[in-house]
Formats: structure tokens, sequence, C-alpha cells
């Protein structure tokens, strides 16, 4: 009897790896979508990492384009769906496993660790959609600099020109010439600042999309619209719970905690080992309920930073508008001459200048937005 009994367990034991690998391919192979998957979004085939000459470039992006771009080519969204494929199999491995040694916890962690994983990807993602529009806005932004700096050398040489042919009629000092070329060195410093600052952001965008950091990128010079959001904090506020990746790795935590405290409660288990249990338990709910807390005041954060947005995007506009009427204005003047070219081209400075700043505006609001729906999980 003895002898049939061992041969039993030792059959249901060397069966254990077939059952596993059964269960693991049905989650890689038929029953794995998640696989193919993670190879279609990761751009993996056969195999092989991606191939560099798809990353190179050039590219001609508008930030649609960008994001989806990303989302292919990333590495880091890339390793998190990896990150996901792994857990799924891990899971398929721990329920095989517990068809021989039943362990609930152990279950319930690779569960978890499952469902981490799937929240991760939905995490990164949406991160990842933030890093890439403030990237592309960057550049944008970078662009615009570049060519507002090139106006900027313009109109100081042109003032310089002025102010030595008024210094020869007696009109200005040598001091008014000093300044003047002081101003010139100031404008060409701007415009050097400026090719560098083009530089790290085409650096930072490529960064962003996983494409080679020396490939050529060619972005379409879109009009981007104000979105006005219509704010309830409450629901707001149940939304980021949901939503909250810390939240719910707490609650798992606690979950499993609670039932290791449930299990160890019993007249077998040594009472200091319950009385450990019980305190992980309660260190757990702390935990979670803090995590709560911190997230309401994230959401808290985050509108106060879209209402900031939002009345800065109004004042900049305004101060084109300003600047728009005062160019109207020097141009009118300058074609009834009673105003030089070099009057005409500050104006224009100006104007582009406010331009510049009323579209930096209009993009930290749209970031603004995005960061805190990104938070309440949409």
């Amino acid at each position: 009897m003895g002898r049939s009994r061992r041969l039993a367990i030792g059959v249901r034991r060397a069966m254990l790896p077939v059952a596993i690998a059964a269960v693991l391919l049905a989650v890689i192979g038929a029953g794995g979508g998640a696989s193919a998957a993670v190879n279609a979004a990761a751009g993996i085939g056969a195999g092989q990492a991606l191939a560099g000459e798809t990353s190179n470039g050039p590219f001609n992006l508008d930030l649609a384009g960008s994001l989806q771009l990303a989302l292919k080519l990333n590495p880091g969204h890339r390793a998190a769906l990896l990150d996901l494929e792994y857990a799924r199999m891990e899971l398929a491995k721990v329920e095989a496993d517990n068809a021989l040694n039943a362990s609930a916890v152990a279950l319930r962690q690779a569960q978890a660790r499952a469902a981490s994983a799937e929240t991760s990807v939905g995490v990164q993602e949406r991160q990842l959609r933030l890093d890439v529009q403030t990237a592309y806005f960057g550049a944008l932004n970078a662009d615009a600099g570049l060519e507002l700096a090139k106006k900027s050398v313009e109109q100081a040489k042109d003032s310089l020109r002025i102010v030595k042919l008024k210094k020869n009629e007696g009109l200005a000092t040598n001091l008014d010439v000093l300044n003047a070329e002081k101003i010139l060195l100031q404008a060409e410093n701007g415009l050097v600042t400026a090719r560098d600052t083009v530089a790290l952001a085409g650096l930072n965008l490529a960064k962003a999309l996983g494409v080679d950091l020396n490939a050529k990128l060619d972005l379409k010079n879109e009009e981007f619209q104000y979105q006005k959001l219509s704010i309830n904090e409450d629901e707001f506020a149940k939304k980021a719970l949901a939503a909250s990746f810390d939240l719910r790795q707490k609650r798992d935590s606690l979950e499993v905690a609670q039932m290791q405290a449930k299990f160890s409660a019993n007249d077998y288990t040594a009472p200091l080992v319950a009385r450990m249990a019980a305190n992980r338990s309660e260190s757990a709910g702390l935990a979670a309920l803090e995590a709560e807390r911190e997230v309401m005041a994230q959401v808290k954060g985050l509108l106060n930073g879209l209402r900031q947005a939002e009345a800065g995007l109004k004042l900049a506009q305004k101060e084109q508008e300003i600047d728009a009427e005062n160019y109207r204005v020097t141009r009118a003047r300058y074609e009834n001459g009673l105003e030089i070219p070099n009057i005409l081209l500050a104006a224009q400075v100006q104007l582009d200048r406010s331009r510049q700043a009323a579209r930096q505006a209009l993009f930290d609001y749209l970031l603004a937005r995005t960061r805190l729906l990104n938070y309440l999980g949409e």
C-alpha cells in the first residue's frame, strides 16, 4: 500500500512540469494574445530586437504621429509590455503549482503582480504620452525661439548702425555706441543659446520617441487650440482613487497581509508569528490610508496647476493683443514717414516675442490638462 502511494505521488510530481508547460503554452500561444501584442507593440519579431534602420529616420511628424511612433519604439514602454507578459506567465506557473501545493496567499500574490503589471502598462503609456507631448512642444518652442533670436540680432545690428551714424553727426556719444555694441553681443549670445536649445530639444524628443538620438526629425508646425476642461472635484477624486497605481499596490498588499493574518489566527500557529502577521496587516492598512490621502492631495495640486496655467494663458493672450496693436500703429506711422525702419523692426520683434509667449502659455495649459487627465486614468 505504502509503495503504491509513493508511486502515485511520484507520477503526479513527474507530471507537474508538463502541466506547467501546458499552461504556459496556453498563455504564450493560442491563449496568449499578450505575447503577440507585446511583440507587435514593441516592434519585435522572430526573436530579434528592433532593427537599427527603423529608428534612424528621417521622420516627418505631427503630434499624433509622434505618439504613435513612441508607443511602438520607446524602450520603456516595450519593457513594460514584456514585464506584463512575464507576470502573466508567472501567474500561470503558480496556478499550475497550486494544483499540488495549494497556497491561497501565493496565488493571490501572483494574481496581484499580474494585475499590477497590467496597470503599470497603462500608467507608463499615459506617462509616455505626456513625455512626448512635452518634448514635442519643447521642440516647437525651441524652433520659434531660434527664429526670434535671429530677428533680435538683425535688430541689434541695425540699431548699432544707426547709433554710429548719429555719432558721426554729433547726435550720439561714444558711450551710446558701446551700449549698442553690448546689445549686439547679447543678441548674438542669445542666438548661440537658441541654437543649443534647438539641438537639446531635438535630443529630448528623439529620446521620448525611442528613435536614434541623431535621427532627423521634421515637425509639422500645426496649430493647437485651447481645450476647456469641465471641473468636478468630487468626480475627479473618485477617478484618481480608482486609477492610482500606488494605491492599488498598497491595497493589494493589504489584502495579502490580511489573508496572512487570518490564516495565522489559529491554535497551531505560534503566538509570536500570529502577532507579527497582525502587525503587518495593520501596517499595510495604514499605508493604504496614507496612499489615499496622497491621491487627494495630488488631485488638488493638479487642479491648482491647471487653473494657474489657464490664468497665465489669458494674460499672455492679452499681452499679444497689446503688442499686435502697437505693431499696427507703428507700421502705419512708418508707412506715413513718421518712423524709421529700426523702430518698425523693434515692434515686430516684440510682437513675435509675445506670440511665442502666448504659444508657450497655451502649451503649458495643455500639458497641465494632460497631467490631470493622466492622473485620473484618462
